[in-house]
């Protein structure tokens, strides 16, 4: 049998650090990112007038590179697909990571 485990993380470097654990474990079968569309529009739509007028000023200069620390960081919501064995050690990983909203279904 497989478990699902969904979860969220604070941050998308912490999901990538974190799935890098999660992926050593034996009896993981898949690891998936789910998007939420709603939130990426909001903050797309909030870093996009930073970095147009950014990119107009830096355009005279020669530069096309825009700074990405400027932009706030998106929550990562992750789905995890292992074996029933391995769900125990999962979970575990994914407390000790720091995720929350950690839900498991059979």
């Amino acid at each position: 049998m497989s478990t699902t485990i969904f979860c969220t993380f604070e941050q998308q470097d912490l999901a990538d650090l974190a799935m890098g654990h999660v992926r050593q474990i034996r009896g993981v079968k898949s690891i998936h990112y789910v998007i939420d569309h709603a939130a990426h529009q909001r903050t797309r739509g909030a870093t996009n007038s930073v970095s147009d007028g950014m990119t107009a000023s830096w355009g005279l200069f020669g530069t096309n590179a825009v700074s990405t620390g400027d932009t706030p960081s998106l929550p990562a919501s992750v789905k995890i697909t292992c074996d029933d064995a391995a769900r125990r050690r999962v979970v575990s990983m994914l407390v000790n990571m720091h995720a929350y909203k950690i839900v498991t279904t059979p």
